[in-house]
């Protein structure tokens, strides 16, 4: 919470890209180690897939959801995102539309790989920890199995490191409509540059605070 904080309130919209960079680079060494220790230790796979198949023969089913249900998914996680604020706030930050290309091109192979090693990892869980209760527990639960403690908190950081740099664009958005919407628009009209940037800082620290709370 505290490096959100910092580099949110201090170092602005750079600030927060500098950190998703830093952040995605982690989060991908931390997929591929758990990814390759994962597979080192639930191989053969036609066995694992077959552990899960007589748990549930769902989980491993193509057919489970509806298919106007899995339409929803394909049009809520590949088109609508960009609608999203704290998507569409990085993009302004891009140089030129050369930099623009090379982004996209950059993040679909670095989201295709987070994506599918980590929803591959999820379900394989299933042959390792049949009782699993909570879904959402599969990756940290698989990382403490596969791998020594020390790493696992290593590899479960990198993964909490995309959830990071979300909320700082997140509250870099809240931060700026208040500002532009509230202070600027009925406050102060005539704010300078440097009282915004001050104006600014201090809605920042404030929502940080408020949300960590």
């Amino acid at each position: 919470p505290i490096f959100v904080l910092i580099y949110a309130a201090f170092g602005g919209m750079k600030g927060v890209s500098l950190a998703v960079i830093v952040q995605g680079l982690v989060m991908t060494i931390a997929v591929l180690v758990l990814f390759f220790a994962a597979m080192g230790r639930l191989m053969p796979l036609e066995a694992a897939i077959r552990r899960i198949g007589q748990l549930d023969p769902k989980l491993i089913s193509p057919w489970t959801w509806k298919p106007e249900y899995e339409f929803s998914m394909w049009v809520v996680f590949g088109l609508v995102t960009i609608g999203l604020p704290h998507g569409v706030l990085p993009t302004l930050t891009y140089k030129n539309t050369k930099a623009m290309r090379s982004a996209i091109v950059l993040g679909t192979v670095f989201v295709v790989l987070w994506t599918l090693m980590l929803i591959w990892m999820g379900n394989l869980t299933r042959a390792l920890i049949p009782n699993l209760k909570v879904p959402d527990h599969a990756i940290p639960s698989l990382a403490m199995m596969v791998l020594p403690p020390w790493l696992t908190g290593v590899v479960l950081a990198g993964v909490a490191g995309a959830i990071q740099s979300t909320v700082g664009a997140m509250i870099l958005v809240i931060s700026a409509a208040i500002v532009r919407d509230a202070y600027l628009a009925f406050i102060n009209p005539k704010a300078t540059a440097r009282q915004l940037k001050s104006v600014t800082q201090i809605t920042t620290v404030a929502i940080c605070a408020v949300v960590f709370l």
